[in-house]
């Protein structure tokens, strides 16, 4: 569960402030989770921007860069997006790693070359120093220091005069061996960084099954089929042998009089306070609404009203399949997804084409990575079929199975059409209604 220790912050972005909570999670760090509230707007400006209780905001350095420290966080929906927050971190880190362990053997080639320059060709001086040109144009944007120092060094090292204007390819190979000093510093960092996010998003990923867990839970114990001849109901219920995943609606079939009543309130009872302490989202949407019905569900046990109670918690068990069937599209579609997608973008950044307007963007085609699509295809397929035939709608308070079908459907024909874009953003579009 998620533990808070809320203190008074303020978040700075390019829009003015926001006062958040601090929600120091169990390993700590700089995730705010926000209360309902609004954005502050700068003077001047009217109108305000809500908030979504649950949600985060997470410290960014690239942000914070390429904005002058005008924002310094950028905002995460939900748990799932900060998990998908943290995973994306790792693949970049990842590349980065590699390149620059290229960049090292490639500056090395480049300075043992300058040291040896006087028994070089004319034809060899040509290649390399043209391959070098080429390494140093692709840092030509780059915003990280080191990055940016190392090219400087590359350039410096282009020029076979020293800062007297005599011939010194010694100095200019030393200057080279710089940028190696750079790049080294750059890939230990993204070694550090990449150490770091792991652990942080492993957390980030206990939190959500330790979520998934309880609700697991609930659903074993509000699908469980009465046994005759055990009285207990509370003591059985956390017994493992007694689990039914999938039962029918017969719970608390045999349950009468007020002994059963009173076993099935301390059932009910033994889940409220756990699931008091889930406050972000996703699941503090569907929490809220379980919440409501179990404290319903406990006072129809006093009342003896069973009959009422049956139709309760059969009602609060449909509804967390949609719990259940958000985690899959998350896992099982979304994060495979974006993240295939990013790490393609890497691999085919220089497949570039113009749309219509006049941008040019990254085109991945389905060959290169035809197996990985096809898994996602087919796990959305499934969870398509496990909303259409499992979840709901009746058992919810705002009626959205039907936009969330469109949104799926629209992915499918879109990723079936190799048009990865417009599928992530309706699965997307989708796992926010959800």
């Amino acid at each position: 569960m998620l533990c808070y220790l809320p203190e008074e912050v303020t978040v700075r972005n390019s829009k003015g402030s926001l006062t958040a909570v601090l929600g120091r999670l169990p390993w700590g760090g700089d995730h705010m989770v926000l209360k309902d509230g609004a954005l502050e707007q700068p003077p001047g400006k009217n109108g305000e921007v809500l908030v979504p209780a649950g949600s985060f905001w997470r410290s960014n350095a690239e942000l914070r860069s390429r904005t002058k420290g005008k924002s310094t966080h950028a905002q995460l929906v939900d748990l799932y997006e900060l998990e998908l927050a943290g995973r994306h971190t790792l693949l970049f880190e990842k590349f980065d790693k590699d390149e620059m362990r290229q960049r090292i053997a490639a500056q090395r080639d480049f300075s043992i070359f300058m040291l040896n320059f006087p028994a070089t060709t004319e034809d060899e001086r040509r290649l390399l120093f043209e391959t070098h040109y080429g390494l140093a144009g692709k840092l030509a944007k780059v915003r990280d220091s080191d990055k940016i120092a190392a090219r400087e060094m590359m350039h410096a090292a282009f020029s076979l005069l020293d800062s007297s204007g005599r011939p010194n390819p010694v100095a200019k190979a030393m200057q080279s061996g710089g940028a190696i000093g750079r790049f080294k510093t750059r890939s230990a960092r993204a070694t550090a960084i990449a150490d770091f996010e792991e652990w942080r998003t492993r957390k980030v990923v206990e939190v959500i099954d330790d979520h998934l867990y309880l609700y697991g839970r609930l659903w074993m114990a509000l699908s469980m089929a009465q046994r005759s001849g055990v009285a207990d109901v509370a003591e059985r219920i956390f017994t493992e042998d007694t689990y039914l995943r999938i039962g029918p609606d017969n719970w608390l079939s045999d349950v009468r009089g007020q002994d059963g009543l009173r076993a099935a309130a301390q059932v009910i009872r033994s889940f409220i306070d756990p699931l008091s302490t889930i406050q972000v989202l996703p699941f503090r949407k569907n929490t809220a609404h379980v919440l409501k019905e179990l404290r319903l569900a406990q006072q129809l046990c006093e009342q003896g009203k069973r009959l009422e109670l049956v139709s309760l918690l059969r009602k609060t068990r449909r509804g967390l399949r949609w719990v259940f069937a958000l985690h899959a599209l998350q896992h099982d579609v979304n994060m495979p997804l974006s993240l295939l997608l990013d790490a393609l973008r890497k691999l085919y950044s220089k497949n570039l084409v113009e749309d219509g307007t006049g941008r040019r963007r990254v085109v991945i085609p389905r060959s290169a990575a035809p197996d990985h699509f096809a898994v996602i295809e087919s796990a959305l397929e499934s969870v398509r079929t496990r909303i259409e035939e499992k979840c709901n709608e009746d058992d919810l308070d705002h009626k959205i199975k039907k936009q969330v079908e469109i949104y799926l459907a629209t992915a499918q024909v879109a990723l079936a059409e190799d048009n990865w874009t417009v599928a992530q953003k309706n699965i997307v579009k989708a796992a926010r209604l959800m």
